[in-house]
């Protein structure tokens, strides 16, 4: 009897360590004022304060889908993200003091056209006019926010990629 218990102790044990180890966190901006952003809804953004917040996530390795022709670039939960935006279980006392303190965003095409890079977790006026702008003349517009500005201490930032679907953008409040 001690032998089976013994036996199942270092199953039950192999088995968490095994699944601790497909365990990742993952970090990327997420919007907090908005249930959603609709971009057909052209005079709600530009009325509306449109600001981010990092949100960190466990994820399990599973739930991680390559995306095609991007070695770097990553699905998970609907969204695509960059490889960079993973980080091992033991680095969330340092993720959890990180805040947003520039946004850019960019066009995800061949032209990669940026909107300027502006202080604070909103987006300005003229960065809400370029997703709008770029909605109306791109047939399938892909935008995406990146370079988050994210340490008091030092200018460091993070590619932290969110794309913005543009047809009906569908992002979850915190």
């Amino acid at each position: 009897m001690k032998k089976i218990i013994a036996i199942v102790i270092i199953m039950f044990t192999y088995y968490y360590y095994l699944s601790a180890q497909n365990l990742k966190l993952i970090v990327y901006p997420k919007l907090i004022e908005l249930d959603s952003l609709d971009l057909k809804d052209s005079i709600t953004i530009i009325n509306s304060s449109v600001c981010f917040k990092l949100q960190i996530d466990t994820v399990s390795k599973k739930d991680i889908k390559r995306v095609r022709n991007n070695r770097n670039a990553f699905c998970y939960n609907g969204n695509i993200y960059l490889k960079e935006q993973i980080f091992p279980l033991t680095c969330f006392n340092d993720l959890s003091k990180l805040k947003i303190l520039k946004t850019q965003i960019s066009t995800a095409h061949a032209l990669d056209i940026t909107c300027s890079l502006d202080n604070g977790n909103c987006l300005t006026n003229r960065q809400k006019e370029f997703v709008l702008f770029v909605s109306k003349w791109h047939k399938d517009p892909k935008l995406y926010m990146s370079r988050f500005y994210i340490s008091n201490e030092k200018n460091i930032y993070l590619d932290l990629f969110i794309y913005i679907k543009l047809l009906n953008v569908k992002i979850n409040k915190l």
